[in-house]
Formats: structure tokens, C-alpha cells, sequence
């Protein structure tokens, strides 16, 4: 799932009873920030709480009121209204049922939501998301295609457009991360069938797309040891290291890995993995 095809969905099933939100944050595909995990499982508790599994705690209803007005004074006071919105609409489903205050931010939806300036935010974002759209299904015509100066051009220039301060940098971002994932799956289907030169190709985009995500360093550690460079592969792995691989028991246990000296491969403890 990417952010096109969430947003799509949650808007077919706003049309609908269903319990549901979305939690949107500003990042790669890897764990949500803290705060926004925190949100999360206050989600599910209070839905717990609406269903009878837990009982009613107020005091953690209020807080999460408390929290959750809190983060809407700010979206209107910085004029993110579809941010505000969306904090509407998160709280509203988790306090159907449980709490009353659902009922005051079921309004307070309704007031953004008929603002003309949150009605021009909305028709920026559908456009933006179109364009989002249009450009994924156009790469899916070359994911077939050994095309490696197509795919170069590609990605220099999302990785121009996506810098910070550029109009639309966040939309550039998301589409980089969405070939990341793309050829991280690519990647990872040739490795596991052995087809080893189609992975190479792969992974050498994955590389290019994500260069900071340390398991395309991993990838390209097990092609170089398949194909007899024990030496690119332990440098491989060192990269890997240093951008936060740190699953000892997989590293040693790959079979590619077995007869190599891994003494020089230094793992730092409790880092964070991203596929």
C-alpha cells in the first residue's frame, strides 16, 4: 500500500459505517514516529473501550482529547486545514461510542470542511495525487524493460525535485520511496528464484533509489558473494552496517555468508531496519 492507494480507500469507506482512520506521516516505508504510533494504540484501545472488551478509563479519554485538540489548534493555527480535518475525522472514529466530545469534533469537521480556503487545499492535494498516480503507472511500463539510463534519468531527477523547499518536494519523496519498495520486491523475488543477474540489475536501482537503506546493501552483499567477490561482499555488508543493519543471527545464518570472515563487519545494536 502507498499513500494514493490509502487515501483512495479511506475515501470509499468514508462513505460507508465502517470503524476506520488513516494516520498520515511525513517519512520512508519504516515504523511511524512515536507520536503517532501512540496515537495509534490509543485507537485501538478505544476501540476496545467502544467495544465492551475494556472498560471505560475517562481519565485516558480526556487525555487523548486533550492531545488530540491540541494538535488541531495547531493545524489551524499554521492553516493545514486538511490536517486539521483529518485530526477531526481520526478522533471522531475513535471516540464514537466511548465519549461524548465526539459530537464536538464531528463539528468541527463539518466547519473545516466547509471552508473555502480547506476546499482549495483539497482540490491541490486530488491534483497532486493524480500526478502521483499518473507517474507510477508510467514507471510500470519500464519495470519490465532492462532500461538502466531510463531508470538513472529517473531518479536524478526525483531526487532533484524531492529537496527540500522545491514545490511539491513531498510528492517527489513519496514516488522515490514507492521505486525503493518497488525494487526492493524485485530484488528480493530474483535473489530467492537465483536469478541472479536480472537481481543485480535490481539491485543496483534499489541502490540508486534508496542509497541510505542498508537493506540494498545487504542485497548487493549476497550477489557479490553468489558471484565470487568475497571481498566487494564484505564491503557491502560493512555499508549496510553503518546504515543500521544490525540482524546478526540472519547475517551469519545466510547461506552465502557462511564460509566468510565476518569479524570485520561491525553491527550497532538497536538500530532501525527499513525495507
Amino acid at each position: 500500500m502507498n499513500l494514493t492507494e490509502l487515501v483512495g480507500i479511506t475515501g470509499e469507506l468514508d462513505k460507508t459505517h465502517t470503524r476506520h482512520r488513516l494516520l498520515l506521516f511525513a517519512g520512508k516505508h519504516e515504523w511511524a514516529p512515536e507520536g503517532i504510533m501512540d496515537q495509534a494504540f490509543a485507537g485501538l484501545q478505544l476501540d476496545a473501550m467502544a467495544q465492551g472488551r475494556l472498560p471505560k478509563e475517562q481519565a485516558f479519554i480526556d487525555q487523548y482529547v486533550k492531545k488530540s485538540r491540541t494538535r488541531l489548534t495547531g493545524y489551524i493555527n499554521a492553516g493545514y486545514l486538511l490536517k486539521a480535518e483529518r485530526e477531526c475525522a481520526v478522533s471522531v472514529s475513535c471516540l464514537d461510542g466511548v465519549d461524548k466530545q465526539a459530537d464536538w469534533f464531528r463539528q468541527q469537521r463539518k466547519s473545516i470542511a466547509g471552508s473555502p480556503k480547506f476546499s482549495q487545499q483539497q482540490q491541490q492535494e486530488r491534483s497532486v495525487l493524480a500526478q502521483e498516480e499518473s507517474a507510477k503507472a508510467g514507471y510500470m511500463q519500464h519495470f519490465q524493460q532492462v532500461d538502466t539510463r531510463y531508470w538513472d534519468g529517473v531518479i536524478a531527477d526525483l531526487a532533484t525535485k524531492a529537496a527540500p523547499g522545491r514545490p511539491e518536494a513531498a510528492m517527489y519523496q513519496r514516488l522515490l520511496a514507492w521505486l525503493s519498495l518497488a525494487f526492493y520486491s524485485m530484488s528480493n523475488r530474483c535473489i530467492g528464484a537465483n536469478a541472479n543477474d536480472q537481481g543485480r540489475y535490481f539491485v543496483d536501482l534499489y541502490k540508486k533509489a534508496d542509497p541510505a537503506n542498508s537493506e540494498a546493501w545487504y542485497f548487493s552483499a549476497i550477489l557479490s558473494a553468489r558471484g565470487g567477490q568475497p571481498k566487494a561482499a564484505l564491503g557491502d555488508l560493512e555499508k549496510a552496517a553503518e546504515l543500521g543493519f544490525d540482524d546478526d543471527r540472519r547475517m551469519r545464518q545466510q547461506p552465502e555468508f557462511r564460509q566468510m570472515d565476518l569479524s570485520p563487519v561491525r553491527l550497532r545494536p538497536s538500530s532501525k531496519r527499513r525495507s
